[in-house]
């Protein structure tokens, strides 16, 4: 028998010699697990935080508030998302900073301090977002840490501080270790 000429061999499965078993490929919880320098080689986020821990951004505020809006590392611009701040496009040299309200519980303190921080901080506007998050916007990055105290100072939204290592969502409130 002549050898396909029109591409009919690369349809075909490759044969198996006579007796050979079929092996199935290793499963997740055979292989090795990686190191970590390959999952920072392949995952920025992690090779971010291995540079510098996200969380000790607060402590930059202050100076990085000083700076001009431009000059501040992209770096840091993802660090800041561990706290629920994300540049507010397309207005350059604001923050958005998103509350997370779990379930679309909120006590009427909680809301007052968070209509606070808009009516001083973010020019009368505040937006409910469908994800359960109250957005605050036209924040500046040197104004961070008195929205911080301000939110610290009240307690009211000390309970509603939780981490999302997920989506990086961050609510104002809670002094971190």
């Amino acid at each position: 028998m002549s050898s396909p000429t029109n591409g009919e061999a690369a349809n075909r499965p490759a044969a198996r010699p006579v007796g050979a078993v079929a092996r199935p490929a290793p499963s997740a919880a055979t292989r090795a697990a990686p190191d970590w320098d390959l999952v920072r080689k392949r995952n920025n986020v992690e090779k971010l935080k291995s540079e510098k821990h996200p969380l000790k951004i607060l402590d930059e505020v202050p100076a990085l508030g000083e700076m001009d809006y431009n000059d501040v590392s992209e770096e840091d611009m993802v660090r800041f998302q561990w706290y629920g701040l994300y540049h507010d496009k397309p207005k350059v040299g604001l923050m958005m900073m998103r509350i997370k309200i779990p379930a679309g519980h909120l006590s009427p303190d909680q809301l007052r301090v968070i209509g606070e921080l808009s009516h001083t901080f973010g020019r009368d506007y505040a937006e409910l977002s469908t994800r359960q998050t109250i957005q605050l916007h036209w924040l500046r990055i040197r104004d961070l840490p008195e929205v911080f105290r301000r939110s610290q100072r009240r307690n009211d939204l000390q309970g509603r501080l939780r981490r999302r290592r997920s989506q990086h969502d961050w609510l104002p409130g809670r002094r971190h270790r």
